[in-house]
């Protein structure tokens, strides 16, 4: 989205009336143009972080109006257990430097010459490496090395209270049946 003002105010009203139907509060409005002021003179990059604090506002959320009272939420009352096995999928969105292949490398397989070739320079050393046992599964590895740092995630993968989706983001560019095979 290109705004056609150029006045930080003039950008975070229009965002809001596009994004919120005009019921951005005055205190989160504010955060906003300050934000976006403070990319300026990168215009593309104040536009970038006032709609991702804009989506992430509690007028976007709702359609209601909010109203702030400046008391703290009352906390919920924690769940009675209903004795049965409870799973749930947590999906962990990670960008720059902590993506899938810098947390869970291929190991013993030829994807893993593959993740040398990519990561060259930055690739983790096997010798530092928590090792995951992948060989009852059907993946391309039979063993993968996780990040020495995530000794938690080690311990729930072992117990099987844990799986890896790795490689699912959001895509790069508009993607159909016709180009997906291309790249």
């Amino acid at each position: 989205f290109d705004s056609q003002f150029s006045d930080a105010n003039d950008v975070v009203t229009e965002l809001s009336t596009l994004l919120t139907g005009g019921r951005l509060g005055v205190q989160n409005k504010q955060i906003v143009i300050e934000a976006y002021i403070s990319k300026l003179p990168d215009k593309e990059a104040g536009m970038r972080v006032a709609q991702q604090l804009i989506i992430s506002s509690p007028e976007f959320q709702s359609s209601n109006t909010v109203v702030k009272n400046g008391q703290p939420r009352l906390p919920l009352p924690d769940p009675q257990p209903k004795g049965v096995p409870y799973k749930a999928v947590v999906y962990i969105m990670l960008t720059g430097g902590a993506d899938s292949f810098n947390m869970l490398v291929p190991m013993r397989c030829s994807t893993y010459y593959d993740y040398i070739r990519i990561r060259r320079g930055v690739e983790q050393r096997t010798n530092s490496l928590l090792k995951l046992d992948a060989t009852d599964s059907n993946q391309t590895c039979s063993f993968y090395g996780l990040h020495s740092k995530l000794k938690t995630a080690e311990q729930l993968y072992n117990s099987r209270d844990l799986l890896f989706f790795a490689n699912a983001g959001v895509l790069t560019k508009p993607t159909d049946k016709d180009n997906y095979a291309k790249d």
